[in-house]
């Protein structure tokens, strides 16, 4: 029960700070969106890093 209670502590803090959060004026850079961007190749296991 005290796990449970201090969980939703936590998570009462972190939805005020996300409350305040989306007051906040945003706005993306040259009005572009980060999922607007072309597909790029997946990686594999097997690739090199270099």
């Amino acid at each position: 029960m005290c796990n449970e209670y201090a969980r939703e502590i936590a998570l009462a803090k972190f939805r005020e700070e996300l409350a305040k959060a989306k007051q906040m004026p945003f706005e993306w850079q040259d009005g572009r969106i980060p999922n607007d961007l072309g597909p790029k190749p997946s990686l594999k296991i097997r690739d090199l890093g270099w």
